[in-house]
């Protein structure tokens, strides 16, 4: 013989800690989706800093070079001072493209991250309670449907002394329209 308030009470636990372990599932996959994607964006921060890095340097030694070579043949003049300024300009872009790449790139990362958490699966309060209530309904209903089952006692509703037969007579009868 199964006692219906038991069933339902091992159904409303069960749900329950399915609830909590998916919740807590959900929360580490979280977690390493958020770890993967700050490995990702400090990998891209390194790589943007290594190649800025590079083409700075290649921008120093080609000024180096044009000064050097003209030092060496005398020319000084304004054809001179725009061919270096056309050098910085030339390293400003550049910086600024890397810039650019690498903010386009952390973007799509978070944007990865977010549609990656949007995939995982938890469970609202307002969810978890329904199902929870739910399976504990269903568990009682079955119990109780199996014959031979102990029900549990219901109790009698009596009306408190101020509301007796007298009082009660006054109220409005069912079917009755109120004006």
């Amino acid at each position: 013989m199964c006692n219906p308030v038991i069933m339902a009470s091992l159904a409303v636990a069960t749900t329950g800690y399915q609830i909590y372990q998916t919740n807590e599932s959900a929360k580490s996959q979280f977690k390493a989706q958020h770890a993967q994607a700050e490995q990702a964006l400090e990998e891209q921060q390194a790589a943007a800093t290594e190649d800025l890095g590079a083409r700075m340097k290649e921008f120093r030694k080609t000024r180096a070079r044009a000064r050097v070579a003209g030092g060496e043949s005398g020319a000084q003049g304004q054809s001179f001072a725009v061919a270096l300024n056309q050098n910085l300009q030339d390293a400003g872009i550049q910086s600024g493209i890397i810039g650019k790449n690498l903010s386009l790139q952390q973007r799509s990362t978070l944007t990865d991250l977010e549609s990656a958490n949007a995939r995982v699966r938890t469970v609202s309060g307002l969810e978890a309670g329904l199902r929870i209530a739910s399976s504990g309904l269903g568990a009682y209903n079955a119990a109780s449907a199996v014959p031979g089952t102990a029900t549990p006692p219901t109790a009698s509703f009596k009306l408190p002394p101020a509301l007796s037969s007298s009082t009660t007579s006054r109220l409005p009868q069912a079917g009755t329209v109120l004006s």
